[in-house]
């Protein structure tokens, strides 16, 4: 697992042509629109990467009263198959 400051430095080492500056801007832009979209409750596919879909799922708490349910917004990730054959 990569965090987001390695993926800009592999980026901008694959990149000699972009400065690091502009690649850290580029990866903050594109996380921050995915966010947004999701937040929005949109599907997101990045192709060769794999598709993003928000989703809740009911969850139990030990502590509540009379089993209640509370909902709690999740993100499903199914990957790509161009991702998955290069495994």
């Amino acid at each position: 697992m990569t965090n987001r400051q390695k993926l800009i430095d592999n980026l901008a080492k694959a990149n000699p042509d972009l400065s690091k500056a502009d690649v850290h801007a580029l990866v903050t832009t594109s996380f921050a629109h995915i966010s947004d979209e999701l937040t929005k409750g949109n599907r997101v596919e990045v192709r060769g990467f794999g598709v993003l879909e928000p989703s809740s799922r009911n969850v139990v708490s030990p502590f509540a009263k009379d089993s209640e349910a509370s909902k709690r917004k999740t993100v499903k990730y199914k990957a790509s198959k161009v991702l998955l054959d290069g495994i």
